[in-house]
């Protein structure tokens, strides 16, 4: 399972708030790494604030991470966890919130484990 990129939310053109449609099943991965990457933001005042959600159940969610807010195009954001089964639920997705006047952004959220049980 190592150096395979799991993707939460697929490199598109987002206007909106939303949340990745298919949760990630993390349960045989004991340490990953998680990526945000924002290749553009346009619009006025835009501003993306994107948190990784865990859940025991995938019904449940609760927020496990929150990315700092990106204004801007050309960042990469990363945070990664060890010991996953004592500190996130089976089940990892990604859920955003767009604001700003006419906002614009394309972004990805990606998992990569970096080493599984």
């Amino acid at each position: 399972m190592g150096n395979q990129n799991l993707i939460l939310t697929s490199q598109a053109s987002a206007t909106a708030s939303g949340t990745s449609s298919v949760p990630l099943d993390v349960s045989l991965m004991t340490e990953i790494a998680t990526f945000l990457v924002v290749n553009s933001a346009s619009g006025t005042s835009p501003s993306l604030t994107v948190t990784l959600q865990d859940s025991a159940d995938g019904i449940h969610w609760a927020n496990a991470y929150t990315f700092p807010a990106v204004t801007t195009g050309s960042t990469v954001l990363r945070a990664g966890w060890a010991d996953l089964k004592y500190c996130i639920g089976r089940y990892l997705q990604a859920s955003w919130s767009i604001t700003g006047t006419s906002p614009s952004f394309t972004f990805s959220v990606s998992v990569v484990p970096v080493s599984a049980e």
